[in-house]
């Protein structure tokens, strides 16, 4: 793969029309039966102009293919010069003029190749629509004798460092190329590198400057990657290659070179670097080794944790960041227990992106936590062991254990009302909204209100009203936000308060469960726009529609079909323990 560097030049596509042959009224049959006999019409061919008709192996060929039209569509098949040429690159210019109150449209492929042995060489017949070239042949001699290197330093150098010289297995190095020129350079194109045994990603923008060699001061491109060697050992990074062209100020005297532009070709290549990288040091990190910049650990709730009570859930976001390290490369978090919750992890997110002149790595892993009962709940510290590729020391981020405090069910005002927010505590990013939060967290919150909801007095019918009002105010306020996640909470809340016996988990069994089709079809276009392959901004103004008067109180609803599938949690008999999740202490 090859990028351009550094920005080219377009070529300069002005050129003297093609003279066009009048016919004398004597000799228009004449003409017809010649063209008849000999192919294509005059019209109808398309015109090959090759700069020279006879090279030295290892020049270049220039050639021009033209047609006399403004095409747009697919031109010719370049592949077909394949066995005799190597096609170096390609351009494509349309120009239109008028011409004695005429318009003459020209559409021009410019080709330069190199011929790949020596003798009579073709170069074959292109077709482009109707239009159609004639053969020709280009004489190619034996290679010219090397010419001698002028005295004093070269007119191009290509640099390749790599920094550091010796670096660790998996850690970042970077690989630095600088092209250095004492001629102005109007097109060009640099390698990228292809290392075996490692990864190389580009990092940033190419960066100038001057330096000198030789007593010679140069003009400095220079562009860098990050390379991630897969094992120790020997690594070599091949030589590079710039191919472009450098202004000597001569103007082309050929009507091939004034399309070309003025210029001649120059190619300078890097030597190879050959380069030892380093296994890790004797349980420099135990069985996780990662070699970075820096690493940061920090942590997000979705809501306050120290506003918790027994039965509320609330989601607890874990990020490590590294920089000198991809996303992939960074482990899973290992998590202890929390004695008194139930947890419910999240599937890891990892991420990389590139900042400047390093990689960054992101890993972010969610947990739903659900204290089953109130009092002081301890939250183990997490660690994540690293290995300083700059000081060439260990590290550990560490998060400390913390203890949250957690009101016992319905023991404080407020309790169990929804989240509004979502409140950062630590220090980094803002923590990110309730909405993001998964759709198992939300199924396994409802699971706990059931539980909750199922253990409250008989005689709670106020209580109950009161907290359809609040639910459905809560919907209307979620639908009025555009919040789908809010929406799905609130209305499965209401589901189990307007289904005790057997409330739907999900928004397709409850609209199932409801009479009122217009309102199931909007819980429906909620439930694709949480969860269906098509995602996009979601509005809710057409579900409060539909919500507002039918969730004034419980619904008559469809009776409910059963499932062919187990339920999730099951009844248990009289007397058995409750089990209402995984205890993860």
């Amino acid at each position: 793969m090859s990028a351009a560097f550094p920005r080219a030049r377009t070529p300069d596509l002005r050129a003297a029309t093609v003279p066009r042959a009048a016919l004398r009224p004597g000799c228009v049959a004449l003409a017809l039966a010649a063209g008849l006999a000999a192919g294509p019409a005059a019209a109808d061919e398309m015109r090959v102009l090759l700069e020279r008709d006879t090279v030295h192996l290892g020049d270049r060929v220039r050639m021009v293919l033209e047609i006399p039209t403004r095409w747009g569509s697919a031109g010719p098949d370049l592949s077909l010069l394949e066995p005799d040429f190597e096609v170096l690159g390609s351009s494509v210019g349309r120009e239109t003029e008028f011409q004695d109150g005429r318009m003459n449209a020209i559409t021009r492929w410019l080709v330069e190749m190199q011929p790949r042995r020596s003798g009579q060489l073709t170069v074959p017949v292109f077709r482009v629509s109707v239009w159609q070239s004639r053969p020709r042949t280009v004489t190619v001699l034996p290679p010219r004798d090397a010419p001698r290197e002028p005295p004093g330093p070269p007119e191009l150098i290509l640099e390749a460092e790599l920094m550091p010289a010796a670096p660790y297995v998996r850690a970042q190095a970077t690989l630095v190329m600088r092209l250095l020129h004492a001629v102005d350079l109007t097109r060009g194109v640099m390698e990228e590198p292809r290392v075996d045994g490692a990864t190389v990603v580009r990092l940033g923008q190419d960066a100038g400057g001057e330096l000198s060699r030789g007593g010679r001061t140069y003009r400095v491109i220079e562009r860098r990657f990050a390379l991630f060697a897969r094992r120790p050992g020997a690594l070599t990074i091949p030589g590079l290659a710039f191919d472009g062209v450098a202004d000597d100020g001569a103007v082309p005297d050929t009507e091939v070179g004034r399309l070309f532009g003025r210029g001649r070709q120059v190619l300078v290549r890097s030597d190879p670097l050959t380069v030892t990288v380093r296994e890790p040091p004797p349980g420099a990190a135990g069985t996780a080794w990662l070699p970075a910049e820096s690493v940061t650990l920090r942590e997000t709730w979705s809501r306050d944790p120290d506003s918790l009570a027994a039965g509320e859930a609330v989601t607890r976001t874990l990020v490590v960041e590294a920089v000198g390290l991809g996303g992939e490369q960074l482990p899973d978090l290992d998590l202890a227990p929390v004695a008194g919750a139930v947890t419910y992890p999240d599937r890891p997110q990892a991420g990389t992106r590139v900042v400047g002149r390093a990689v960054r790595g992101r890993h972010e892993q969610r947990i739903a936590l659900v204290p089953d009962r109130g009092g002081p709940l301890e939250l183990p510290a997490v660690r994540v062991a690293w290995w300083d590729t700059a000081a060439d020391a260990p590290r550990e981020a560490v998060l400390p254990a913390r203890t949250l405090h957690v009101a016992p069910p319905g023991g404080r005002p407020g309790a169990g009302v929804p989240d509004t927010g979502a409140h950062a505590v630590a220090a980094g990013d803002p923590a990110r909204p309730w909405q993001i939060a998964s759709a198992v967290l939300a199924a396994l919150w409802l699971l706990t209100v059931v539980a909750w909801h199922r253990r409250r007095p008989r005689d709670t019918a106020a209580a109950g009203r009161a907290d359809l009002r609040r639910l459905r105010a809560d919907v209307r306020l979620a639908c009025v936000s555009d919040d789908p996640a809010r929406a799905r909470d609130a209305l499965l809340g209401w589901a189990v308060l307007a289904f005790p016996h057997a409330p739907p988990p999900t928004l397709a069994a409850l609209a199932e469960r409801l009479a009122d089709r217009a309102l199931a079809a909007e819980l429906m276009r909620l439930d694709r726009a949480l969860y269906g392959d098509v995602h996009g901004a979601w509005s809710g103004a057409a579900l409060w529609q539909a919500a507002e008067r039918g969730l004034a109180a419980p619904p008559r609803g469809r009776p409910r079909r059963a499932s062919p599938l187990p339920a999730l949690h099951p009844p248990r008999a009289a007397g058995a323990p409750a089990t209402p999740g995984r205890r993860a202490g």
